[in-house]
């Protein structure tokens, strides 16, 4: 009988302690039983985010070249209009970057009767940096030295297929040269060549050399040994709708409330606390091909992980995270209510649906 009052005891034991070290995937411990008290940086990271709702559609920040997504969770989706979103709730934003055009290069020529000869061009993109496998010729995964690309530029303008990061200097080493031919320039009242009045794609750069740009930015000047970084939007990939396109994905930030947690914050932003996570350094994550909304992430990795995300560190969260959504920013609009982007949008496309929706079941 001790025997066996003294195995009760240690299984009860045990399953005390499984159930005090037991949190539910999205990070939130059960109310009913007190939630613990979390801080900006302690949330777990819930894997099963992209089975949640969509709290916006896709958001398109092309002065960040970033393409974002934002999730809620369950808890979440039971939050009013009027009420606000309760304790528990979580939201998840991807930022995707967006993907830049390929990088162009030309002989800064006429046309390709006035050019012979041809350039021998070698591109490196500076600092190292991951892209999805669908940017990278051939089987190469990284854009450093020791490898580049070399194309060999003669007549016209070569597409090199290599889509530039954005914040990337692209690095090209020329040698060779194009020759003007003057047969080819206009003809002066005398009949002699007027070359001077010849016209050139970019008349502002040095005729005969070599000049390029990404997408439909404009041409700069390469020269022989140049570094530049491309900028602008009209760098930025888009679809025949006129959308961003998804590259890398390169951060996810959370956000969820529970009662008193900010009380470490002096309620900057009400119970809202923060986090941030990344892929793992060297990993490469993009949405599956044709993926709109909440379907699987594909990761590479050239190592066997247990994981896909690492946390990232911070060492002043107002400052990162919660400047963004602290009540100031409602005098500017920037926010709407509950210290969150896109509240009254969202409530604005729940209570349309749920109209539809109730519509459709009276009509049948």
């Amino acid at each position: 009988m001790a025997l066996k009052t003294f195995f009760s005891m240690l299984l009860g034991s045990i399953a005390a302690v499984l159930i005090s070290c037991a949190i539910v995937p999205s990070g939130y411990q059960a109310l009913d039983s007190g939630p613990q008290l979390r801080k900006d940086g302690e949330l777990p990271f819930p894997m099963e985010y992209r089975s949640w709702e969509k709290f916006l559609p896709t958001v398109e920040r092309v002065d960040r070249e970033e393409i974002r997504e934002i999730y809620i969770n369950d808890r979440g989706n039971k939050g009013t209009e009027i009420d606000g979103f309760p304790h528990g709730t979580t939201f998840l934003m991807e930022i995707f970057m967006a993907k830049r055009r390929s990088l162009i290069l030309m002989p800064n020529a006429k046309d390709s009767r006035e050019s012979a000869g041809h350039w021998e061009v070698e591109i490196y993109i500076n600092p190292q940096s991951s892209l999805l496998p669908t940017d990278t010729p051939g089987g190469c995964r990284r854009l450093s030295v020791g490898c580049g690309w070399t194309y060999i530029v003669k007549d016209r303008a070569v597409d090199t297929g290599i889509h530039v990061p954005r914040g990337a200097a692209v690095r090209l080493i020329s040698s060779g040269v194009i020759r003007f031919d003057p047969r080819s320039a206009p003809r002066g009242p005398n009949g002699t060549a007027d070359v001077a009045a010849a016209t050139y794609p970019a008349p502002a750069l040095r005729r005969h050399s070599l000049i390029c740009k990404v997408g439909d930015s404009q041409w700069v000047q390469c020269g022989t040994a140049a570094i530049f970084t491309p900028e602008g939007s009209d760098t930025l990939m888009r679809t025949g709708a006129g959308r961003l396109v998804k590259g890398k994905l390169q951060g996810l930030y959370l956000m969820q409330k529970g009662k008193g947690w900010g009380s470490e914050t002096a309620y900057e932003t009400g119970d809202w606390v923060f986090d941030h996570y990344r892929p793992l350094t060297g990993q490469l994550c993009a949405e599956e091909d044709g993926a709109s909304s909440n379907g699987s992430l594909r990761c590479f990795t050239g190592f066997n992980i247990g994981r896909q995300h690492e946390k990232v560190r911070h060492e002043d969260w107002s400052q990162d995270c919660r400047r963004c959504h602290i009540p100031a920013f409602e005098e500017s609009g920037s926010h709407d209510r509950d210290f969150i982007y896109g509240y009254n949008q969202h409530f604005n496309l729940y209570n349309a649906s749920e109209k539809k929706r109730l519509y459709s079941a009276i009509t049948k």
